[in-house]
């Protein structure tokens, strides 16, 4: 017998997923709704009337696909159609909590100043920090009076690094700078326009300044003044990072890495090149050494600042070019990951050492790893998952 039989009409749009209250009581013979409309209903079964009702938003990102009332919980939970989880409160008239994550590849990864979270840029133009416990904030636009949900860049996150103690710059394939508050995950304005499109940044060791290397040249970018000088080169760069006893380095397709002033942007310098392109190059937190991974498969290290080769063709155990670096931060060891799915971890004292392995990580590559502390490594994929390793235990 159907007790409610044209009655349940008030939603505006398709239904997209029901529940029912978990206990099953006849006094709490509760239908709850979820629609198209991007609204939350509830209903009496036994008089076919409306209960409750609120909305989540207005956007189409708020429509709402799925609800689900574990039997554990005392409030449902629903999805969105971009990919959040509403905590619903007991009485189905608000949200108590908002989670949500990656959906798209992840692309970039820094750890903050503080080591305690990680921010993470997605090829679909979103960022998110990485909170201790384990769950996400997601950047947002809404102070600039944006739709909060809107992606912080319009396209794929390229590059990003953290700037000073509460601060992050991101750059993306919309070919803008841009600076980000940590705490908030706000952005304070739309970015800075950049000649060519971001590959890389790094950020000068008094945070006054963001090198940033574009598919046209090198930047000199300030948070308050913006761009105070732009280089245009001949060669291809394709990472950067900036030591303070030999000045900024640059990495290019042609495999050679180049020394420039980190004021003037004159190259200084040229080491002989590696047998691939640069793909990314890392400086230790003791700033003794710096690391550079290459697309033949090869992880050199370099002393500074004399900039003597300590290892060379000795770790080439990926079968693919690298696509990440990073140190542990005491120095002692460096952690590689490539498209090949596996991550090494590698004794820099003992460069002859076999490495630490870890095996299929990530579906179709791993794209960036970050130590948080002495014991506990990040890594990000094409999965769009972040993976927590504790590889010395």
């Amino acid at each position: 017998e159907c007790k409610a039989k044209n009655a349940l009409k008030h939603h505006q749009g398709s239904i997209y997923s029901v529940c029912w209250h978990p206990t099953g009581k006849e006094e709490q013979n509760i239908l709850v709704t979820v629609s198209a409309d991007k609204t939350v209903k509830s209903w009496n079964i036994d008089s076919g009337s409306l209960q409750t009702s609120f909305s989540l938003g207005t956007t189409v990102g708020d429509m709402l696909n799925c609800i689900l009332w574990p039997s554990t919980m005392e409030a449902p939970i629903t999805f969105s159609l971009d990919g959040r989880l509403h905590y619903l409160n007991s009485d189905l008239t608000s949200v108590t909590k908002v989670i949500q994550a990656p959906r798209a590849p992840i692309s970039c990864m820094t750890v903050c100043a503080n080591n305690t979270s990680a921010i993470i840029g997605c090829n679909d133009g979103t960022i998110f920090k990485l909170l201790a416990h384990g769950e996400f904030q997601k950047f947002s636009n809404a102070a600039l009076n944006k739709e909060a949900q809107k992606p912080c860049h319009a396209g794929k996150i390229t590059c990003l690094c953290a700037f000073g103690t509460d601060g992050v710059a991101t750059a993306g394939f919309d070919d803008k700078l841009k600076f980000a508050h940590l705490e908030t995950g706000a952005y304070a304005n739309d970015g800075l326009k950049l000649d060519g499109q971001p590959v890389d940044l790094c950020s000068s060791s008094d945070h006054s300044r963001v090198y940033t290397a574009t598919t046209k040249g090198i930047a000199i970018v300030s948070e308050s003044s913006g761009i105070q000088k732009f280089v245009p080169v001949s060669y291809d760069p394709t990472a950067i990072t900036i030591s303070d006893s030999i000045g900024l380095i640059v990495g290019a397709k042609d495999g050679i890495l180049r020394i420039l002033d980190p004021d003037s942007l004159n190259e200084i310098r040229t080491l002989p090149p590696h047998r691939g392109e640069i793909t990314v190059l890392v400086l230790s937190p003791d700033k003794s050494r710096l690391a550079v991974g290459d697309a033949d498969r090869d992880i050199k290290i370099y002393d500074l600042p004399n900039l003597n080769i300590l290892v060379q063709s000795t770790w080439r155990f990926h079968t693919s070019r690298v696509t990440a670096l990073a140190w542990r931060p005491d120095s002692a060891f460096l952690a590689s990951a490539a498209s090949d799915e596996n991550i090494f971890i590698w004794d820099v004292q003992n460069p002859s050492t076999p490495p630490i392995k870890f095996d299929f990580t990530h579906k179709d590559g791993v794209t960036a790893l970050s130590f948080l502390d002495q014991d506990h490594l990040l890594s990000a994929g094409n999965d769009a998952n972040v993976l927590k390793w504790k590889p010395f235990t």
